[in-house]
């Protein structure tokens, strides 16, 4: 009897743990035969795929999050319309990535959280609930529940990496993944730059226009090339390690008269990797000065010094080297090398932050988006006092502007143009408090990632982790980059600070 319940017992574990995709296909097949037989070729088409694609996601629901993270350049272009709603690509994937996820942690009996907790999730969680707090006194709970939506997203995002990624292939395929769609966009944006393409608001000159890609706007744009664009950086300088490691062994061994068969082959995939990394880092340079997001330029700067810093005196020669480019800047800037568009635009980064009532400017073509900004500040403080506590609601910022705006600016630009003071503005002094307690409690484990952490590829995309998280929270400062679902991008950069000590630490045992 024993005999016969252990055999029975490991057949139904085998069936369940290796053909739920199947069984799940089995089922659901009769169903999708009807839907494909009674609708257009069109639906047909993505419901096979969708199908397809559900099996593949529920059996490894890694891809499913490649795919989440791939698709956030193209989500508005390659979205679907069902009568008034439209579904964005980045929708889609995420609905399919949290179906297959969801079904392969229970067909296989793994927790949805992995062991230990990773250590920002309960502060994701914090967050979002000050801002289900704050829908007591929203005006629209659809816009509220809309925006709670977005930031669900984001930790589901961060919830699946911490999860699903156990090995350093899964790792490495995920890092490749957070910075080719930046290269991507990269190139389109200099296109565009260079053709004058786009409306008239973004021309720079006669024959220039700022960059924007897929994302419509440049300041957007711009924040999500900074997300990736240190992590590039990093595998560039990593790489660059590794060439300058493996060339000291070539010269030893050449004077000891040993063969270097091997060195010349790491060479070789060495140089490769180089030749299309450094035109990638320069590419994705090009594409955020053309961007003009000033923005994206603080933020960059700040993350560039940040890294710098973290890395202590392995940094010095690079501080000199800064040193010199901001003294040939600063050259530059009283020669007129630098065009005189760029030179107003880098002058004028201190004015984003010079405090004045919009109502005693009068605003004109050089001062227009400084004053905007301004404005947009001045409504967001005022949504703030008059509830200090729970703001105006989540997602009700341009519901309630109407209400709030300062001097002539009538219409609403969406957000603060500031991220501390929108969700000040909408989840009062408990969402700020636990919006900045998420980002400190990140900071901290980003900066103890990069001081403990050994393995010299794993501590050089720490540093670009790093340096991506100062960058975006600067530029959050005169900025939201919490739309878009950007917010994919940005949480998987945090979740490295999680994988980091494993993949060390699993090496190590």
């Amino acid at each position: 009897m024993t005999i016969r319940n252990t055999v029975f017992g490991e057949l139904k574990n085998r069936v369940w743990t290796w053909n739920i995709p199947a069984i799940a296909g089995a089922i659901l097949t009769p169903l999708f035969a009807w839907l494909i037989l009674t609708q257009a070729p069109f639906v047909t088409l993505a419901l096979v795929l969708g199908l397809v694609a559900f099996v593949l996601v529920s059996r490894q629901p890694t891809l499913g999050l490649y795919l989440m993270v791939l698709s956030i350049p193209a989500q508005d272009k390659l979205g679907v319309s069902f009568g008034t709603t439209r579904i964005t690509l980045t929708q889609v994937a995420v609905l399919l990535t949290l179906a297959g996820w969801f079904l392969n942690r229970t067909a296989y009996k793994k927790p949805l959280v992995k062991q230990p907790t990773p250590p920002l999730l309960p502060f994701f969680l914090i967050y979002i609930g000050t801002q289900v707090v704050s829908l007591l006194v929203a005006t629209s709970l659809p816009d509220g529940l809309a925006e709670i939506s977005r930031w669900c997203i984001t930790l589901f995002a961060y919830l699946l990496v911490t999860t699903i990624l156990e090995t350093r292939r899964q790792f490495w395929i995920l890092v490749v993944c957070l910075v080719v769609g930046a290269v991507a966009e990269a190139g389109l944006g200099v296109v565009q730059t260079g053709l004058g393409v786009g409306p008239a608001s973004f021309a720079i000159n006669a024959d220039l226009t700022r960059a924007f890609g897929t994302f419509d706007f440049p300041n957007p744009y711009a924040g999500y090339l900074e997300m990736a664009l240190p992590l590039l950086v990093a595998l560039a300088l990593w790489q660059w390690h590794e060439r300058n490691a493996v060339m000291q062994q070539w010269l030893q061994l050449g004077q000891a008269g040993l063969p270097r068969q091997t060195e010349r082959a790491k060479l070789g995939q060495i140089y490769l990797w180089l030749a299309l990394l450094l035109p990638a880092c320069g590419l994705v340079i090009m594409a955020v000065v053309a961007s003009y997001s000033r923005g994206a330029w603080l933020g960059l700067m700040s993350g560039t010094l940040m890294m710098l810093a973290i890395r202590g005196r392995k940094s010095a020669g690079i501080w000199v080297v800064l040193v010199l480019l901001v003294l040939f800047g600063w050259l530059a800037l009283q020669n007129g090398v630098i065009s005189p568009a760029q030179a107003q635009r880098l002058t004028s980064i201190t004015d984003q932050f010079t405090p004045f009532d919009v109502r005693d400017v009068i605003p004109n073509d050089e001062n227009f988006a400084v004053v905007e900004r301004m404005a947009m500040w001045q409504a967001g403080g005022n949504m703030f006092l008059h509830n200090p506590w729970l703001g105006v609601g989540i997602g009700n910022f341009n519901t309630v502007y109407p209400d709030f705006y300062a001097g002539s600016w009538i219409f609403s630009r969406g957000h603060a143009h500031n991220y501390y003071i929108h969700a000040a503005a909408e989840t009062g002094i408990i969402g700020v408090v636990a919006y900045l307690t998420l980002l400190l409690t990140a900071y901290v484990m980003a900066g103890r990632t990069c001081r403990n952490t050994h393995e010299v590829a794993l501590r050089y995309i720490a540093w670009g982790g790093f340096g991506t998280l100062t960058a975006v929270m600067v530029h959050n400062m005169v900025e939201n980059l919490h739309v878009l679902n950007l917010g994919i991008e940005w949480s998987a950069v945090l979740a490295l600070f999680y994988l980091i000590p494993f993949l060390e630490k699993l090496k190590k045992t």
